[in-house]
């Protein structure tokens, strides 16, 4: 029997179920048959920093979540009080996407009426900014679960992508595809960059949430293993969550603060009363015609999916040259973390995309893909210029997440309108 161990001492049977839970965890997933028929639709979740008008970072959601209540608009909050959230209704990725960016571009206003501004970025620019944690008592027991680094999960901005779920084993290709295509996401989805240890880091957002916020908790907040049944993701999320229970030492009653399931922020996590699977490798980015292709492509992928196109076991012979989820799962720790700091500018990465992609040979896959690429570097070229102060670059990107919103809703959208920096 071959098992995975990660950083918090969990067996993982890449197999059968895990070691440290019983069937029994797997009954608080509820049986979903009834939505075998239903049509399959996306949902959407996007995070945004809170600025002041000189583009600072500020500890203002709660004024901002204030009067968007008044307007009648639904803004929640996240776990700083310099982060808001907008969250889509179920619908199609153009449906989604078009209401989000209707929603900022309302919120924006909002925003401006009282002095301040809003981002959808991954991370703050400037590496001085210190978030406030909420206190609530669910963030107290995380804090002292994960330590001090906690407070950098205050920082962090996503967007968490939802896939309707039937509860069975038709999910599990899906699950097992979204795991391998985390390094993808991670590569084209991040903004924000930073030196650390000498290297210059293309996901900062990823790093400090996987490597310190969760560094003695992997699994939990990174890419979990890949299992053979619906049932094993299921008690697999559930052995993480009781595993990060097992670690709180407080007086309080932890099962009010983490229920079952909830206890992992890592790539996947399912939501079962919506129902869901929420994908939440990617970054907030600050221009809504890449949100939108983003959907697009996901959409595509669920479609390829949903029709059996994909042969699991080729494609991971292909792309590990084997089949064993043993020894794919330690590959693609290793990949995904070259794309954490590397990113596009790895050959091996750019090696990986190719061949995960080519396997599908659908060309609108591919085409859409690209498209992401060339956003990111877009964004690179304004965030990583040196000619330029972290008010100035906040400055372009609140531009672009403005004009490319408005572009969205005008069906005007042009990926090649992108702002292109001229710095000499």
């Amino acid at each position: 029997m071959s098992y995975l161990r990660n950083d918090a001492g969990i067996d993982f049977k890449t197999n059968v179920v895990d070691s440290l839970a019983d069937d029994s965890l797997a009954n608080s997933w509820i049986n979903f048959s009834s939505f075998s028929n239903k049509k399959r639709s996306l949902g959407m979740e996007i995070e945004l920093l809170v600025l002041d008008s000189n583009f600072n970072e500020v500890h203002e959601a709660d004024a901002l979540i204030k009067q968007a209540s008044l307007k009648g608009i639904k803004v929640e909050k996240e776990c700083s009080e310099s982060m808001v959230e907008l969250i889509s209704d179920p619908g199609s990725g153009n449906e989604i996407t078009k209401q989000l960016a209707s929603d900022y571009l309302a919120l924006s206003e909002i925003a401006e009426s009282i002095g301040l501004k809003i981002l959808p970025i991954d991370y703050p620019l400037n590496n001085n900014f210190k978030p406030r944690i909420r206190s609530y008592k669910k963030y107290s027991i995380q804090k002292e679960i994960l330590g001090d680094s906690f407070t950098y999960a205050g920082s962090v901005c996503g967007i968490h992508l939802h896939f309707d779920v039937q509860g069975n084993n038709k999910d599990i290709l899906r699950i097992n595809l979204l795991k391998l295509i985390d390094p993808l996401i991670v590569s084209v989805s991040s903004t924000t960059s930073n030196f650390y240890n000498g290297r210059f880091v293309q996901n900062w957002r990823l790093l400090t949430y996987r490597s310190f916020v969760y560094k003695d908790f992997k699994h939990h907040g990174g890419v979990t293993p890949l299992t053979k049944t619906f049932d094993d993701f299921v008690i697999q999320m559930n052995t993480l969550t009781n595993s990060f229970k097992q670690s709180y030492s407080g007086s309080e009653d932890i099962n009010q603060y983490v229920l079952p399931l909830k206890g992992v922020w890592g790539s996947l996590r399912l939501k079962p009363e919506i129902p869901t699977i929420e994908l939440r490798s990617a970054g907030s980015v600050p221009d809504f015609n890449f949100i939108s292709l983003f959907s697009q492509f996901f959409e595509r992928f669920d479609y390829l999916i949903a029709n059996n196109y994909v042969d699991l076991d080729a494609l991971l012979i292909k792309l590990f040259k084997t089949n064993n989820f043993l020894e794919v799962s330690n590959r693609l720790d290793l990949i995904t973390n070259l794309s954490i700091v590397d990113g596009l500018k790895s050959s091996e990465i750019r090696s990986y995309m190719e061949t995960f992609l080519s396997f599908f040979k659908d060309d609108l896959l591919s085409s859409l893909f690209q498209k992401l690429i060339d956003g990111k570097r877009s964004r690179d070229e304004i965030v990583q210029s040196s000619y330029l102060t972290i008010a100035e670059k906040y400055s372009l990107l609140h531009d672009l997440s403005i004009r490319s919103s408005s572009e969205l809703l005008d069906d005007r959208v042009s990926f090649n309108n992108l702002i292109k920096l001229k710095t000499n």
